[in-house]
């Protein structure tokens, strides 16, 4: 839908630990692109209220931005 929209990229931030969500967008045809460090506050869980880092992860279109 994003090719169809006229979108060239389409970015994502995940938790590194999130390994399945890495995995399920990497098949869905995104790359990691990089760590982003303490860029995300966690709201809750055992990790309330410290700055963590993210996992940043692009895909890009095959037929938009070329």
């Amino acid at each position: 839908m994003a090719e169809d929209a006229g979108y060239w990229m389409i970015q994502s931030s995940i938790f590194p630990e999130n390994t399945a969500s890495l995995r399920l967008h990497e098949q869905a045809g995104f790359r990691v692109v990089g760590r982003r460090e303490r860029i995300a506050r966690s709201q809750l869980g055992p990790h309330a209220g410290e700055w963590r880092d993210t996992v940043l992860i692009e895909r890009r279109s095959t037929r938009n931005g070329t």
